[in-house]
C-alpha cells in the first residue's frame, strides 16, 4: 500500500503495518514540524504527547524556516530532508511528509 494517505480525523484507521510508505499532506496553516509530529503519531499509533520531542532529533524552528521559503534557486525547486525519528524513516518535502515505519523487531540491543 505504498503512497497511502492517512486521514488523522478518521477514527476507523489503525496504525499501518509492514514496509509501507504513507504520505501526509501539510495543511495550509500548519507548520511542517507539526505535520511531522502528526504523521509519526498516526503511523505509530502513539499519541503526540507520548512521542519524544522532535527537538531531540532536529531543530523544529529551523525545519519550519527551511520549508517556509518560497524559492531557493530561482527554478522553483524546493528542499527535501530525510531523517529517522521514533521508529520511522521520514522524508519532508514542501507540502508533504512521507513516513515509512522501520521494522526493529529483529534487532538486538
Amino acid at each position: 500500500m505504498c503512497g497511502s494517505t492517512f486521514d488523522p480525523d478518521d477514527e476507523s484507521t489503525e496504525p499501518p503495518e509492514g514496509n509501507s510508505t504513507y504520505v501526509f499532506e501539510r495543511e495550509p496553516t500548519e507548520f511542517v514540524s507539526d505535520t511531522v509530529v502528526r504523521a509519526v503519531s498516526n503511523v505509530t499509533g502513539d499519541p503526540a504527547v507520548k512521542i519524544p520531542p522532535l527537538a531531540r532529533r532536529l531543530d523544529p524552528d529551523a525545519l519550519d524556516t527551511l520549508f517556509d521559503r518560497p524559492d531557493f534557486d530561482g527554478d522553483g525547486a524546493t528542499p527535501s530532508l530525510a531523517f529517522v525519528w521514533h521508529g520511522c524513516a521520514l522524508t519532508v518535502n514542501g507540502d508533504s511528509v512521507s513516513v515509512s515505519p522501520i521494522d526493529t523487531s529483529g534487532q538486538t540491543g
